[in-house]
């Protein structure tokens, strides 16, 4: 396989992996395959082929299980017009000719027997998604390994994951243990007899900071001080900030401070030394730490590590109060570490190069209609409730481009507003400036439609997500505080991505928002910067030039037509 050393993620590769071609060649020389099935399975290989690679031939793609793994869950099959059903038999089928190359293991689909089989049953007693979906390998893994109920425990876990990875090219195996656990767990507080011990979620956290606990208390006291500083509203105050920070900035800045400093502890500093932010902004060791975290980030600038850079020049000046020479070359790392171009970026610009296809924006803006539908074939409660709670949340961000945050914490009685009755009944959305992240209160009216869909989904469906009533529009299942804001977020991703092709966050839709305005009023940043509530002109301008070059020129070339047409008459 030293072809595949020129692919930019070789480093999955197993050099002992058989390429495509060699997978083809197995399968027909697998005598217990009926000669039908493996024109299905060598279909699926050449298929499967075209689709992770179509520029290479057979002889130069891995049939390698991880790699295939990452390569299949790049692809959108909505973008390539292939329906779920057919990817979902077309990676199975891909998914069963490695095992039978002998590629992979077979999945676990022993018969239960003994007490994995009572275990079993009970658990499907329950009628509980969560448990019977968690728990439907794991039983069936251990009976094979000859583990009893009464002996699982994390090395079980360990095992049970490192199987996953050679068992099939679908799916995240991450994400499957964290569920088994989680369901095990469950199973422990609410199924009698099922063995009482609890076994270890796995962290799927991908940051590499530490744990502000790890840290001197005095340093998080201190960033707490500068980051609340203005607190107090006195309006003599001649250095800091003139007002509170917005919610989501305090986090943003806290978090960039936290990654700051695990930097300077990864660089070799000593931990114990980083008392307060006196310490941290000092030029020679910000230079030390920024240096670190340019390394990780492999050259590249721009996006969080522009904002650690410039959380320590505004902690420097605001809070520390550096001489000016010092603030200088802080203020040089900043900039040198900011992206070059304030505006948009270019995977942002690339995600909506995709909806310049009017199908594709149709199917974007008609999602909502889709989930809505297919939530109503659902059974399970939750997960009804769930599949409203997506919609609820996407055409809330079609039609009132509000950020993210806002979106978590949006308050029933608090930020939603009836005004009239009958045919002139109106709904606005109203969140006050202290809660926005550039304190600039939004307005929105929701259209009908949306209005609606809000109503039916705290009337009908909201209650089946959690046991009492809460505030909050989309609440996490205890009630008592706004969702988890990477559950939802995660939720509206996956439904774009299935059903429309194209993978958007759902900050993503603000930039959606100002492509179609921008797309019909080529050069209308004013009222970008209106419905996006920008406070300058030049935020609207920096990040959405050029989106309306396509409308420009389509209206250009009707000029043109147009001129033709009365040179003629």
């Amino acid at each position: 396989m030293s072809k595949l050393s020129g692919f930019k993620d070789a480093e999955f590769v197993s050099p002992t992996a058989p390429s495509f071609a060699e997978l083809r060649g197995r399968i027909l020389a697998n005598e217990k395959l009926k000669a039908s099935r493996q024109r299905d399975l060598i279909s699926s290989v050449a298929r499967m082929a075209q689709i992770l690679r179509p520029d290479r031939p057979l002889t130069e793609l891995p049939a390698d299980p991880e790699w295939c793994r990452i390569q299949i869950a790049r692809i959108l099959p909505a973008s390539l017009g292939i329906t779920a059903k057919t990817w979902s038999t077309l990676t199975s089928d891909f998914g069963r000719s490695l095992v039978a190359a002998g590629v992979t293991v077979p999945r676990f689909e022993a018969k239960l027997s003994g007490e994995w089989a009572t275990l079993w049953e009970r658990v499907l007693q329950t009628g509980d998604m969560q448990l019977t979906t968690g728990l439907s390998r794991l039983p069936r893994f251990c009976q094979l390994e000859d583990i009893q109920p009464g002996g699982v425990s994390d090395m079980t876990v360990a095992l049970y994951a490192a199987a996953l990875r050679r068992s099939g090219v679908t799916g995240t195996p991450d994400d499957a243990v964290y569920r088994t656990v989680r369901a095990w767990n469950l199973a422990a507080d609410r199924i009698d007899g099922w063995p009482q011990c609890r076994l270890t979620p796995p962290d799927r956290r991908r940051s590499y900071a530490l744990p502000w606990s790890a840290f001197p208390p005095s340093l998080e006291s201190d960033v707490n001080a500068w980051l609340t500083m203005g607190s107090d509203d006195d309006i003599f105050r001649t250095s800091g900030p003139r007002s509170l920070l917005s919610p989501s900035t305090v986090v943003l800045r806290k978090g960039s401070m936290q990654r700051f400093a695990t930097a300077l502890v990864k660089s070799g500093h000593p931990i114990g030394t980083l008392t307060d932010l006196r310490i941290l902004v000092q030029p020679e060791l910000a230079e030390t730490g920024l240096r670190w975290l340019h390394q990780r980030a492999k050259g590249k600038v721009g996006g969080g590590l522009g904002n650690i850079a410039i959380t320590v020049k505004v902690a420097a000046k605001h809070w520390v109060g550096l001489p000016q020479r010092d603030l200088e070359k802080l203020a040089m790392f900043a900039q040198r570490l900011s992206a070059s171009d304030p505006g948009m970026t270019a995977k942002n610009r690339a995600r909506l190069n995709a909806l310049k296809d009017p199908k594709t924006l149709l199917k974007l803006l008609r999602l909502p209609e889709t989930l809505v539908r297919k939530a109503k074939t659902v059974k399970h409660p939750a997960r009804k409730a769930a599949l409203f709670e997506t919609a609820t949340a996407i055409a809330l961000l079609i039609a009132c481009p509000i950020r993210f945050d806002n979106l978590c914490n949006l308050e029933v009685d608090k930020h939603f507003e009836v005004v009239g009755r009958g045919r002139t009944r109106r709904q606005f959305m109203r969140i006050p400036k202290a809660t926005v992240k550039n304190r600039v209160d939004l307005n929105f009216e929701v259209p009908p439609a949306v209005a609606s869909l809000i109503a039916e989904f705290t009337k009908s469906y909201r209650a089946a997500l959690m046991p009492t009533s809460s505030r909050y529009l989309f609440t996490k299942r205890s009630a008592d505080a706004p969702i988890d804001w990477n559950t939802l977020r995660r939720r509206i991703t996956d439904a774009i991505c299935r059903s429309v092709g194209v993978r958007l966050t759902p900050h993503n839709f603000r930039h959606v928002a100002a492509f179609i305005l921008l797309s019909k009023f080529p050069g209308g940043y004013e009222q970008v910067r209106r419905l996006l509530g920008h406070k300058n002109g030049s935020t609207a301008l920096d990040h959405y030039v050029g989106l309306e070059n396509d409308a420009a020129h389509r209206i250009f070339v009707q000029l043109l037509s147009e001129l033709e047409k009365d040179d003629h008459e």
